[in-house]
């Protein structure tokens, strides 16, 4: 968060007052690795010394610098500003990794962590000042517990004064890609091809398992498939399975029962079916009248409430979805036979 001009955060009334700053003209510079050219990308042009990588892993490609005293002369800061106030006796730990850099390096990097109720240095708590840091990316943390005067604050500020650094932002703040993008595996129904949609994003590099690097692919082979997302230093992988799958929706259904209690073909339910979720069942009598609504896979047991309905031969509809949410529909006759 950049410190730059006069009423830019809220309780701010003079610039000049943040960080002990002697003008209305400092600001911190928000850095981005360009991992192509090697730089920090917002770096001004007169600071050719700001060279130094970010360290190896995910998400650590972004930073604020800040330079004194030849770069300005009461030191550069930037705030923090908390989504809640700090809670009196309640323990803080806040971990910040550093290194020197850029113009005005040479003796180090160390800069002072405090809190107050808005981005300036006046009424503030200062909580400690981090270890020098060389020109190398060390890592170290701030732990303090809340007074009743830091109840009433929700900025941490981070101030360099006299020494020139750089401090990496967050992961947190920087991952832009989604984790676990693939939602659930899916199906692939034999003979088909189906297509596999990556997320989008501004400057997003795909690789896929099969060496493609679109951000969709069509595949017609069940298996797992592997996609790897990279955005500057940022990179996650998920993996989806595709399940071979007969999917052509099959019902047959029987043309007699004999519910006689011999619990050997006492019901009307499907013989065999395949790809179907969910079904329902009417029965009706030779002059149209409904015997029997239900579910097609309980069936029906040749009753009409709670009696046995004479032998002969009656009429079925069915309305079934398959596992792809279609519906469909069928009719045919059943013989009852005690």
């Amino acid at each position: 968060m950049s410190i730059k001009k006069p009423g830019q955060y809220e309780g701010s009334d003079d610039l000049a007052n943040i960080c002990k700053c002697f003008s209305n003209y400092e600001a911190s510079d928000l850095v981005e690795w360009d991992p192509v050219n090697k730089a920090w990308l917002g770096r001004l042009p007169n600071n050719p010394t700001l060279d130094l990588p970010p360290p190896e892993g995910p998400c650590l490609s972004r930073a604020v610098w800040m330079g004194s005293p030849g770069w300005t002369p009461g030191g550069e800061a930037f705030g923090l500003r908390l989504d809640a106030y700090f809670q009196e006796g309640k323990t803080y730990t806040y971990n910040f990794t550093y290194a020197a850099d850029g113009a005005y390096s040479d003796y180090g990097f160390a800069p002072v962590i405090y809190t107050n109720d808005y981005p300036g240095y006046f009424k503030s708590v200062v909580l400690d000042t981090l270890p020098v840091a060389q020109n190398s990316w060390v890592t170290n943390s701030i732990t303090f517990t809340a007074t009743a005067s830091q109840a009433k604050h929700r900025w941490l500020i981070i101030h360099a004064y006299y020494q020139s650094g750089i401090v990496l932002s967050s992961c947190k703040q920087r991952n832009v890609i989604p984790r676990n993008f693939f939602p659930h595996d899916t199906i692939l129904c034999n003979g088909e091809t189906v297509r596999l949609f990556a997320p989008q994003g501004n400057l997003f590099e795909y690789s896929w398992n099969t060496g493609q690097k679109t951000d969709s692919i069509d595949v017609n082979t069940a298996g797992d498939y592997s996609l790897g997302i990279k955005y500057y230093n940022c990179e996650e992988r998920d993996t989806i399975t595709l399940i071979p799958t007969d999917c052509e929706v099959r019902m047959e259904m029987p043309n007699i029962i004999t519910p006689n209690g011999d619990n050997l073909n006492e019901r009307l339910i499907p013989i065999s079916y395949n790809y179907v979720a969910s079904g329902k069942l009417q029965i009706f009598n030779r002059w149209g009248n409904r015997l029997f609504e239900g579910d097609l896979f309980s069936g029906w047991n040749g009753k009409t409430n709670n009696t046995d309905v004479p032998t002969g031969v009656y009429y079925y509809k069915i309305v079934y979805e398959d596992k792809a949410n279609k519906l469909h529909q069928a009719n045919g006759t059943v013989t009852i036979a005690r």
